[in-house]
C-alpha cells in the first residue's frame, strides 16, 4: 500500500522508470504527488505579499501508475527463489566439469548438453476418434507437464488407411527445466518400472550424437493411471545432444545414469 513518505517508481508516461518519494496523498480520488515527478509550469500574479512568475511543482499521479520500490525487489526476489530441478543442479555442478577432465575439453562448454527431448506418440485409426485423442492428450500431458501438439499425416498411403492433413497422432518438445525434471523422472521412476527391464541398448545413438529409444507402455509413469486409460499405448522418445560425436553423448548419459546394456549382460 502506497503511503506518504515511502518511495515509488513510476510505470508509465514521460516519467516511466523514474523514482520519488511520495509528498502527498488524495485517498478520495486514488492520487499522490511524488518529489520532482509529474512536474508542472504553474503562472503566479505578482502581489503586495508574494512576488509573481512561472515556477514549476509537482502534480497528481493516479496511484494505478505508481509501484513500491520495496515490492518490486520483493517480487525479484521470489523470482530468483525458483526451485532449480535436481538433474540440472547435478550436471551444472558434478557432470559437466568431469566431462572436460574426462575429454580433455579447453573449455566447461566445449562439454556435451541435452539440447531438447521430443516425445512423440503415433495413434494410427485411433487418431480420428475425438475422445481417445483427447484421453491420450491429457495422459502426455500429465508425463510431461506440458500440452502436446497433434501432429499431421503428410502424405495419403491407401495400404495404411492414412489421408493427408488427417490426425497422425501427439508429441511434445521439452527444454530447460521441464527437460531436467522429465529425465530425472524417467531414469529414477518410470524406467525401472517396466517389466524385465534389462536395460537401454547403446545403438540408439545416430551419427550427431542424438539419443533414440522407445517405450512400449506408456502406464510405467506414475502419474499416468492404469484403470483409466483406455488402451496401453507406446512412445517414443528423442534426446538431442549437442555433442562433437556419439562417444561423448554416451558418455553424458552414462554419467545422468541412464541404465544401458553393458557388454557381456545376457
Amino acid at each position: 500500500m502506497i503511503k506518504k513518505g515511502l518511495k515509488v517508481k513510476v510505470l508509465t508516461g514521460k516519467d516511466k522508470k523514474k523514482e520519488g518519494e511520495v509528498i502527498e496523498l488524495d485517498r478520495a480520488n486514488n492520487r499522490a504527488k511524488v518529489k520532482e515527478i509529474n512536474m508542472v509550469k504553474k503562472h503566479v500574479k505578482t502581489t503586495k505579499e508574494k512576488k509573481g512568475g512561472i515556477f514549476s511543482k509537482e502534480s497528481f499521479i493516479h496511484i494505478s501508475n505508481l509501484k513500491l520500490i520495496d515490492e518490486i525487489g520483493a517480487k525479484k526476489k521470489e523470482a530468483k527463489k525458483i526451485m532449480t530441478p535436481r538433474l540440472k543442479e547435478i550436471f551444472n555442478k558434478e557432470i559437466q566439469p568431469a566431462l572436460k577432465v574426462q575429454f580433455g575439453f579447453k573449455n566447461i562448454y566445449m562439454s556435451p548438453r541435452i539440447e531438447k527431448v521430443i516425445l512423440n506418440m503415433g495413434l494410427g485409426l485411433d487418431a480420428t476418434d475425438s475422445k481417445i485423442l483427447k484421453s491420450c492428450e491429457e495422459d502426455m500431458a500429465k508425463i510431461t507437464g506440458q500440452k502436446p501438439v497433434t501432429t499431421k499425416f503428410k502424405k495419403s498411403v491407401a495400404n495404411f488407411k492414412t489421408r493427408k492433413g488427417s490426425n497422425a497422432g501427439l508429441k511434445v518438445t521439452l527444454r530447460k527445466n521441464r527437460m531436467y525434471e522429465f529425465l530425472d523422472r524417467l531414469v529414477n521412476i518410470a524406467l525401472p518400472r517396466i517389466k524385465d527391464f534389462r536395460g537401454l541398448s547403446p545403438k540408439g545413438f545416430d551419427k550427431f550424437g542424438n539419443y533414440t529409444f522407445g517405450i512400449k507402455e506408456h502406464i510405467i509413469f506414475p502419474e499416468v493411471s492404469f484403470d483409466r486409460a483406455d488402451k496401453v499405448r507406446g512412445l517414443d522418445i528423442v534426446i538431442v545432444i549437442k555433442a562433437i560425436n556419439k562417444e561423448h553423448s554416451f558418455a553424458l548419459l552414462e554419467k545422468m545414469n541412464f541404465p544401458f546394456i553393458k557388454k557381456g549382460d545376457n
